[in-house]
């Protein structure tokens, strides 16, 4: 029986780009993997079918909190499936809904956290949910954040993006590695070399090499616009936007850089974003 390396962030931070890359060096062939292969290689916490597994019949039209009283059920499967540790992927905050876990630690061995300037992370998730930028720092202030269900996915309970980070990266863990988008974009392959270490594993120079190449950003725009990305919401154009840091500082109104650094800078003084009392 295994557990779970979870693949945690804030929606738009980066997640898909480090499954990515891990795709690519699990994949160890001599070419990109295809990005619309990645569930393959990693789980969705969300993903209903598991849950109509769990439940024994469709779960689509049930009650939310019946849904979430499967979600431990779901994880504790998941690791029963694989036979030593293996990754989901999550949105999720880490805490209680309802009074139940989101996240089970008896079944968790690990995490790496993903996390972003909320700057730009207003950006590019207006984009992804084809939403105002207005809204969407609406959206990432409010503690009750969730994702709507689908026939695909059940509901995600995010939190506003504050609580979110804290979640998980407060206080630092041994067994959770925290990885800032702005230096995964400034040093790739320092900071996938780090979360190779984190993960114990000691692959080749070439293989690690080209896991760097195929995942560059490029790269992967370039295949989402030959071959599409199933993972794009319907409502944006697309889904592997520019990704370069700071956009947000140059994009956004100074009131509403002003209101989310208000809502958020105790967190974004903690990853440099910002400097507390002088923003």
């Amino acid at each position: 029986m295994g557990k779970i390396i979870w693949l945690a962030s804030y929606p738009k931070s980066g997640n898909t780009w480090v499954r990515v890359f891990l795709a690519n060096l699990f994949s160890g062939v001599d070419q990109p993997i295809d990005i619309n292969t990645l569930d393959k290689f990693f789980g969705n916490l969300t993903s209903r079918p598991s849950y109509d597994i769990a439940a024994g019949g469709t779960t689509f039209n049930m009650a939310e909190q019946e849904v979430l009283r499967l979600r431990g059920e779901v994880q504790r499967a998941f690791c029963a499936m694989v036979p030593e540790s293996a990754f989901l992927k999550t949105h999720s905050r880490f805490g209680d809904q309802f009074g139940l876990p989101l996240i089970e630690p008896e079944c968790t061995v690990g995490a790496i956290y993903i996390v972003r300037n909320p700057l730009d992370v207003v950006v590019s998730a207006a984009s992804h949910f084809d939403v105002g930028v207005d809204a969407m720092a609406r959206h990432m202030a409010d503690p009750n954040f969730r994702t709507a269900a689908s026939e695909k996915h059940v509901t995600d309970y995010i939190g506003s993006w504050s609580d979110a980070v804290a979640s998980w990266t407060v206080p630092a863990h041994p067994k959770i590695h925290v990885v800032r988008y702005e230096d995964l974009y400034e040093a790739p392959e320092a900071e996938f070399y780090r979360i190779v270490s984190f993960l114990g594993l000691r692959p080749s120079s070439e293989r690690f090499g080209n896991a760097v190449k195929y995942s560059q950003f490029s790269s992967l725009a370039e295949q989402e616009r030959a071959e599409g990305f199933k993972e794009r919401s319907p409502r944006a154009a697309t889904f592997f936007r520019r990704g370069r840091p700071g956009e947000g500082r140059e994009m956004l109104k100074a009131g509403l850089i002003d209101k989310i650094v208000s809502a958020h800078g105790a967190q974004m003084a903690r990853f440099g974003y910002a400097k507390v009392g002088n923003f």
